[in-house]
């Protein structure tokens, strides 16, 4: 598996700079758009092995491996003392690692640019490990990921006290889009956003690892996770961050990991 140097979340991913009142402008346009344009919806697939699904203020809401060319993510991922979206080099020091794993679009291996708007992506974060080492997977999946109740992380509190999980989603850059597509596609900017519990004060949040179970292959070790889930839910993004977009109930995801 690669380490990655990850993101805080898809919503602060591919920020082009610019200046002046006008481009700030478009951001929050932007943001608003996407704020007010994400349908969730659940096409259900029950012979899934890999999925995430729940209720949505009292929606259904569900994605799955492989419907819609969705894939399976799970790796190391490492944070440095350069700001996420510096790119990292070996002289960059290590200032922690965590365990991420994820379910994603195909929308990731796009190479021409990300192009479609609102394809969910759900995330969840173990706690960091503040120390410049970073481990084997099997360490943080032994470590961390016992069944039982597991602590979420509030908003303030440091990286190392607890777990996150995050819905995102983005939209292309708007207005702007065609200047940008014609310009060079492959650098379309993507404004996007996340909800998570963690975003605000995570009073009414639950997280619990119901199952774990660990098995032996001939390559390494399987492992098979299901999360249980309820909370109310925040947005993070530049202009409505920490307001109150609604709950989730009866949240499970469900996740296979080879090692």
């Amino acid at each position: 598996m690669k380490l990655l140097l990850p993101f805080l979340s898809f919503a602060t991913i591919l920020l082009i700079s610019a200046c002046g009142k006008e481009e700030y402008d478009v951001r929050k346009a932007s943001e608003q758009y996407c704020r007010d344009n994400m349908v969730f919806s659940c096409e259900d697939d029950p012979d899934a092995e890999i999925y995430f699904r729940g209720k949505l203020n009292g929606k259904e809401f569900c994605i799955s491996i492989p419907q819609g060319n969705y894939f399976a993510h799970s790796a190391v991922a490492t944070t440095a003392s350069t700001a996420v979206d510096e790119e990292y080099n070996a002289n960059t020091p290590l200032r922690g690692s965590f365990y991420r794993m994820a379910i994603r679009p195909p929308i990731f291996d796009n190479l021409n640019g990300i192009t479609r708007d609102f394809e969910p992506v759900f995330t969840l974060d173990s706690p960091m490990i503040n120390d410049s080492v970073v481990y084997a997977p099997e360490y943080y999946l032994d470590q961390y990921f016992q069944e039982g109740e597991l602590p979420i992380r509030k908003e303030g509190e440091e990286a190392t006290e607890g777990f996150r999980f995050f819905i995102t989603w983005s939209t292309v850059l708007r207005p702007g889009y065609e200047h940008y597509k014609r310009k060079n596609p492959a650098m379309i900017p993507v404004v996007g956003m996340s909800i998570s519990p963690t975003f605000g004060p995570a009073s009414h949040a639950k997280l619990e690892l119901t199952e774990m179970q660990k098995r032996a292959t001939p390559e390494g070790f399987r492992y098979y996770f299901t999360f249980k889930m309820d909370a109310e839910l925040f947005y993070l993004c530049q202009y409505f961050a920490g307001d109150r977009f609604g709950t989730l109930e009866d949240g499970e995801f469900r996740m296979i990991i080879d090692i």
